[in-house]
C-alpha cells in the first residue's frame, strides 16, 4: 500500500505466495480496526 505495489509484486519480493500477502494485510487491518476503533474510519483513506 505504501509504495503502490501490487500484492503479486510484494509476494515476489518476499518470496511468499500472494495469498500469504493478502492474509498479512487482512490481519494488519483487522488489528488496526480493533485498536483505533472509530478513528479507523478517518485513517483508512490515508493508507
Amino acid at each position: 500500500y505504501l509504495k503502490d505495489m501490487k500484492n503479486s509484486e510484494i509476494a515476489l519480493m518476499m518470496n511468499v505466495s500472494v495469498r500469504t500477502v493478502e492474509a498479512h494485510i487482512y490481519k494488519a487491518l483487522k488489528s488496526l480496526r480493533a485498536r483505533l476503533g472509530i478513528f479507523f474510519v478517518f485513517f483508512v483513506p490515508f493508507l
